[in-house]
């Protein structure tokens, strides 16, 4: 099986703007995508990276419910290292908030 057809069947749906996967699982399955910055019909595309491997998908789920997104943003402002980090990867990703 192909690569987008295994990641066409993790999401349920045929990927969107799909490039290639970036990072596999152990047992050789996607586990991360990347996409093209526009989709076929030229829309933009916002998400460089997306997970779809399934297990990936929940482990982050679990964690962003229990309160993880809120704990990484709290020491990220308090934490001049953590927070000159976090602006290098935002610097070039204007839709997204440092």
């Amino acid at each position: 099986m192909d690569d987008r057809a295994v990641v066409a069947s993790q999401l349920g749906r045929e990927p969107r703007a799909f490039r290639r996967v970036a990072v596999r699982c152990p047992y050789g399955r996607p586990a991360v995508t990347e996409q093209e910055p526009y989709d076929h019909g030229g829309d933009p595309f916002p998400t460089t990276y997306y997970l779809t491997c399934p297990h990936l998908v929940a482990a982050v789920s679990r964690l962003e419910a229990a309160g993880g997104v809120e704990r990484w943003s709290r020491a990220a402002a308090d934490d001049p290292e953590l927070a000159a980090s976090r602006a290098r990867t935002t610097t070039n990703a204007p839709c997204v908030s440092p």
